[in-house]
């Protein structure tokens, strides 16, 4: 379960790690209360809350210096649509100066069994670019649970990272207070970035993008408030109403597609053809003519999506089923704009492929012929 930023903030607050000074708002009128509280004479940050990342490079964060600007800010923020995310609340903070951006995040390491804990000298909306071309500024540490977050690997890490010997002291304890935060909670992943090295030389957590694990929630009565009081984003209402597997990703070709197992594959093969997947999409929870339009409807309607590829095998699963669900979800959503490719394989499939063809759409005989046409309808590397 992932949560928005600003209740994020909350809970790290109550574990000690150091968050800018904000208040959450919904109403322009607000504006005028709250900033001479919040500015602190550098002006303030508005964040849209949406429970996606990248909002940096769409805009979704902006500054103002005066309470004119910001409710102008406001106004643009406010019912602005970020991948499928509508900001329907923005974050006001006051902007601090920054000196050097950080970066600490822990996540589950599946194949290791272990929390991870990663630290890179280099933080901000880049991170993940700047992890691959220059490695050496990330370091990760194992955590053993048994034993907890221990100082000499993380004192060591410092080191290796080039940190001034002035911030052990605060970056240790921000870590330590991280990694209890993540055990108590039943977090998945917990994320500061950027954390930031301000002026007057103090650690600060400006953003906070946290998981907790679903099957947890039982034991987190306030978390659990947290889901119940927020809009639920595509992701989620995708799963928890329709049984949908949907993880958007920064592609332009929509993959509807039936098992995990299926759907990475195409994903792979599509990157070997030089395409790029803009989501992962398993409706093997829902075969139906329900589930197939709403998956069709979601990536008919992202901007991003310039081709929709519809990858189906069934074993168990009829094909001519599967055709004659695809056409019902079609009809029902008064057919999609975007180029469609299809491609149906396994039991009873020449009957689901005539049903497709004899309807007019292009249907693909192999599952290389669909990657490929639907990477060159979607224009190599997007």
């Amino acid at each position: 379960m992932r949560i928005f930023e600003h209740q994020g903030k909350d809970l790290y607050k109550k574990y000690g790690i150091p968050v800018p000074a904000g208040r959450l708002i919904d109403q322009k009128r607000e504006i005028r209360k709250i900033f001479p509280d919040i500015d602190q004479g550098n002006g303030v940050v508005l964040k849209a809350q949406v429970l996606t990342g990248g909002r940096g490079k769409v805009q979704g964060i902006r500054f103002a210096k005066t309470v004119a600007e910001c409710e102008s800010q406001y106004d643009e923020l406010i019912g602005m649509n970020i991948s499928g995310h509508p900001v329907r609340k923005i974050l006001v903070e006051e902007k601090v100066k920054i000196q050097r951006e950080l970066y600490l995040g822990i996540i589950i390491d599946t194949e290791i069994g272990q929390p991870v804990m990663m630290i890179c000298s280099r933080g901000g909306a880049d991170v993940e670019e700047i992890s691959k071309s220059h490695p050496e500024c990330l370091e990760k540490i194992a955590i053993d649970v048994a034993y907890g977050l221990l100082d000499y690997p993380l004192r060591g890490t410092l080191i290796r990272l080039g940190l001034s010997k002035e911030l052990f002291p605060s970056f240790m304890d921000i870590s330590r207070k991280l990694y209890r935060f993540f055990i108590e909670n039943d977090a998945l992943f917990a994320e500061i970035n950027p954390l930031i090295l301000n002026d007057k030389g103090s650690l600060i957590a400006a953003d906070a993008r946290i998981d907790i694990d679903g099957a947890a929630l039982y034991r987190h009565p306030e978390i659990q408030e947290m889901k119940a009081s927020q809009e639920m984003g595509i992701e989620d209402s995708l799963r928890d109403k329709y049984q949908l597997e949907y993880v958007e990703l920064d592609g332009n070709i929509g993959l509807i597609s039936g098992g995990a197992g299926l759907t990475m594959t195409a994903i792979d093969f599509m990157v070997m053809e030089g395409g790029r997947p803009a989501c992962f999409m398993d409706c093997s929870a829902n075969v139906s003519p329900t589930g197939y339009e709403m998956a069709l409807r979601t990536l008919n309607s992202r901007k991003e999506v310039d081709c929709i590829l519809m990858n189906i095998f069934g074993g168990i699963t009829r094909m001519d089923r599967v055709g004659e669900y695809i056409l019902e979800a079609l009809k029902r959503i008064g057919g999609v704009k975007k180029p469609l490719v299809i491609r149906l394989e396994g039991t009873d499939a020449v009957k689901g492929r005539a049903f497709i063809r004899d309807a007019g759409l292009p249907m693909c005989e192999t599952f290389a012929e669909a990657v490929q046409q639907a990477v060159a309808l979607g224009g190599k590397n997007g």
